[in-house]
């Protein structure tokens, strides 16, 4: 299932009793932290698919928004 912006907006991290700024969320593979991430968007499904840029390895699916018809005749 793909994440939405209520799932995200709740996310934090892990650590305890951390003083992060969790206003921002950055999303890192678990496999290896500093190896990046590779980010495919599907115009057919309109998810962001987000995998380790080292090994692939899944790390997210985010469901992105559409935009109201009134913002988009605007762009």
């Amino acid at each position: 299932m793909a994440l939405t912006r209520i799932e995200l907006d709740q996310a934090g991290c892990d650590m305890a009793d951390c003083q992060h700024d969790h206003s921002i969320l950055y999303l890192h593979a678990g496999c290896h932290l500093k190896g990046g991430v590779e980010v495919i968007y599907t115009k057919a499904t309109g998810a962001l698919t987000i995998s380790c840029a080292k090994c692939h390895k899944f790390v997210a699916e985010i469901a992105v928004a559409t935009m109201p018809d009134a913002t988009r005749a605007s762009h």
